[in-house]
């Protein structure tokens, strides 16, 4: 029996996870991801976020103290703001103005799935899986399963932002005993007209008729 137990906790950490200018996105941040200046310099780094960028991409980890999901949302400027979402799968969507922001489909396509939940078999390896998505939508994220329970991290392409993007990251963290919608940077403490919206999209629903408020989302010029 302990045997069997062991094999089990041996397989939930040892992920393939496809890795690229010398961070691998499988949901543990580790001290060189944190520190390491060789291809990423850092734009913010507090005690629940690193923001780093390379020539192409920016790394993001979220640092939290409760099991969490995230999302980060990315404002174009104009009328466009597009969700990537990472939870127990991958998903990308976006909302469009018109009078309000409407979402372009019901529900998000979820393009990769956990393979501790998948019963989708495969001949590609877990590493190609993810190249193969962050190829197909320019980011990639580890799902929640993966690495530590507290640690998420994505890889966004510098093609996803323009010159006027603004874009905001989500997640959850435990603050005084309560768990907590949070976002950064950290002057952002509503991102719609209501806080049950708020919740609705970070757990991956869609709501229409939407008012985004952006005046605190981060900007940040594009190399």
């Amino acid at each position: 029996m302990k045997k069997t137990l062991c094999m089990i906790v041996v397989s939930f950490f040892t992920y393939n996870i496809w890795a690229q200018d010398n961070v691998k996105i499988d949901g543990s941040i580790t001290l060189q991801e944190g520190s390491d200046t060789t291809y990423y310099k850092a734009i913010a780094d507090d005690d629940f976020i690193i923001f780093k960028e390379s020539k192409d991409n920016y790394y993001l980890g979220i640092r939290s103290n409760y099991f969490t999901i995230a999302s980060v949302y990315i404002y174009d400027g104009q009328n466009t703001l597009k969700i990537l979402h990472a939870s127990y799968s991958l998903g990308t969507t976006e909302y469009k103005k018109t009078d309000q922001w409407q979402p372009i489909e019901e529900y998000y396509e979820w393009d990769l799935r956990d393979p501790l939940i998948s019963n989708e078999e495969t001949m590609h390896t877990l590493e190609e899986q993810y190249e193969a998505f962050y190829k197909a939508n320019l980011w990639v994220a580890n799902t929640a399963p993966q690495g530590s329970y507290r640690d998420m991290e994505f890889l966004i392409s510098k093609d996803l932002f323009n010159e006027d993007s603004k874009f905001a990251v989500a997640y959850k963290r435990k603050v005084d005993g309560n768990v907590e919608l949070k976002y950064w940077p950290t002057q952002v403490q509503q991102c719609t007209q209501s806080l049950d919206i708020d919740e609705k999209i970070f757990n991956g629903y869609l709501p229409e008729d939407v008012m985004f408020r952006f005046n605190n989302f981060c900007g940040h010029k594009i190399n």
